[in-house]
């Protein structure tokens, strides 16, 4: 289901190419009208396939990817719409070689309800439906017109969010902007930051690969960089070599593991005591290679 996925972005790629490719031309006949439908059929197809596989249980590195395949349907997604929004001049009809009549107009798009049904999803109680939601009220409220982002306010209050959410909201908003603020200060989970230090002080690597551990530490780093005040990133810094990120270090662990492996079966290349693997991840077995610090 994977591939069908990746089939339904690499499809969403080649019309967005073809949009461009016309120019001013896909406004003429039912470019935008068979382009537009053919997307919507392509999008509706990748939700229920992404619905199906994240109704099952999976790995977190296909969990992660499928969450990267849908990010970026979602961005060509909006692309097409936009490309497919008429603008706002008209183009002349005299002859072929005619021009518009004003020149670079800013795109913007009127409020869809059949687009937005399908881009924003509905509340329930999984912390990730609220971030799907912002996500997606940031991305469409971009493209769309003034009246448009008043209607989109109205439709995510109205039908996005559930009955105990909307007791928290306000009952209006004069702009997206506030509405996305309190969706994260009053609906999103507030995690405290010494909480998430202590867990990246004693985290331990267990009997986990070096990538499920790796991620498991990145998502803390996120999680503490969302929960501080003061939006400090650099509390935590990588101490491993020229290595300025996370990834950087983990993917040198990784390599050395595999290289380990070919040379001595019995040797950890990751260990965080002197007591063997998992205890904190303060250091690796070997000056060499990378080292996590807090």
């Amino acid at each position: 289901m994977e591939d069908d996925l990746v089939k339904c972005l690499d499809e969403l790629k080649l019309i967005r190419k073809y949009l461009i490719k016309k120019g001013k031309l896909r406004y003429q006949g039912n470019v935008i009208k068979n382009k537009l439908a053919e997307t919507e059929k392509i999008f509706e197809k990748s939700s229920n396939i992404i619905q199906c596989i994240t109704s099952k249980e999976i790995k977190p590195k296909s969990l992660t990817f499928i969450a990267s395949i849908s990010d970026e349907i979602k961005l060509y997604y909006s692309q097409i719409i936009n490309l497919c929004s008429k603008p706002a001049c008209h183009m002349s009809s005299s002859d072929s070689d005619s021009s518009e009549t004003c020149s670079n107009p800013e795109l913007k798009m009127e409020f869809d309800l059949k687009t937005a049904c399908s881009l924003i999803p509905v509340m329930n109680n999984n912390e990730n439906s609220i971030k799907g939601i912002i996500d997606s009220i940031e991305m469409y409220s971009d493209m769309l017109s003034s009246s448009g982002q008043k209607l989109l306010i109205t439709f995510v209050l109205k039908s996005r969010l559930s009955q105990n959410a909307k007791l928290r909201m306000l009952p209006e908003y004069s702009s997206t902007k506030d509405l996305i603020k309190d969706l994260k200060n009053k609906l999103l989970v507030k995690k405290s930051p010494t909480a998430i230090q202590s867990r990246l002080q004693t985290v331990s690597q267990g009997y986990r690969t070096i990538e499920q551990f790796g991620t498991a530490i990145e998502n803390l780093f996120a999680d503490l960089t969302i929960a501080q005040a003061d939006g400090d990133a650099e509390k935590y810094e990588i101490a491993a070599r020229n290595y300025k990120h996370l990834n950087e270090a983990i993917q040198a662990a990784k390599d050395e593991e595999l290289s380990a492996a070919s040379s001595s079966r019995g040797e950890d290349v990751m260990h965080f005591s002197t007591r063997g693997r998992g205890k904190s991840y303060s250091h690796f077995n070997s000056h060499t290679r990378p080292q996590i610090r807090g």
